[in-house]
């Protein structure tokens, strides 16, 4: 049978990952990754970088787009303390797509266990 994650960590990636991130996908989008949100004082709250909607394209240079939630979410999973590399993509002013790199430090976010 297939591995399940673990008790406290939902395969619909509705709980923070690792990096201090939840994400969502949209029908319209198949296909796509974006953040949700940004847990205060997480790895990626504290890298600045990385805002809500920003669509989430590789880890650690695998490619995201296709992916299910669970997948992306067992991908950003790790030992704790660490790094993995994230690549995201945001609109500019012009609505042109951006890309840019991030690397975070996996570790688990004030108040989970």
């Amino acid at each position: 049978p297939p591995s399940l994650p673990s008790p406290g960590a939902p395969a619909s990636g509705s709980q923070p990952t690792a990096v201090g991130m939840l994400f969502y996908q949209k029908r319209e989008d198949y296909g796509l990754t974006f953040v949700q949100e940004i847990v205060p004082n997480g790895p990626a709250h504290q890298n600045g970088q990385i805002e809500k909607h920003d669509i989430l394209r590789k880890i650690d240079d695998d490619e995201t787009f296709g992916k299910s939630l669970e997948d992306v979410f067992r991908a950003l999973q790790g030992p704790d303390g660490s790094w993995v590399s994230l690549e995201l993509s945001r609109p500019d002013s012009q609505g042109r797509l951006i890309n840019f790199a991030v690397s975070l430090q996996r570790r688990r976010p004030d108040g989970f266990n």
